[in-house]
């Protein structure tokens, strides 16, 4: 292979790299009685097109599922993010499990980052539940 073409294969390789990088997403969880606040920060490189973060919870025994219906915006100027989970109809004192994922708005599939998953412990009350599980009827 000649010299030239080495270059510029170096040059296509690290482009590539750099498009395809994973956006890091640091994600921490407070929790706070019957809510979990998740804060979360974003470095790497930027997603081409319309990018929004998914929250996911799951708890033992049960599958995760995404909490908010539509994303919430990546914008490049804003590298923090928070999301408050209020889970009072939940069971007392359970463990739950969170992540945000960066997708594509458009085109789901594709995931730009993820945040590693995250564990809380949530302590509810008796009445918190009891009128968390009223409501939860009602939805």
């Amino acid at each position: 292979m000649k010299k030239g073409h080495t270059v510029i294969l170096l040059i296509l390789l690290a482009f590539v790299a750099t498009v395809f990088a994973d956006v890091a997403i640091n994600l921490t969880v407070q929790s706070q009685g019957q809510n979990a606040t998740l804060s979360w920060t974003v470095s790497g490189p930027q997603p081409s097109g319309q990018a929004g973060f998914f929250v996911i919870r799951s708890a033992p025994g049960t599958s995760a599922v995404t909490l908010n219906n539509s994303p919430i915006a990546y914008s490049s100027n804003i590298t923090s993010y928070q999301y408050t989970d209020n889970v009072a109809y939940k069971t007392t004192s359970v463990l739950y499990t969170y992540q945000v994922e960066l997708v594509d708005v458009n085109n789901f599939n594709t995931v730009y980052g993820s945040s590693k998953q995250v564990n809380a412990v949530l302590n509810i009350s008796g009445v918190q539940q009891t009128w968390g599980s009223i409501k939860a009827m009602f939805r």
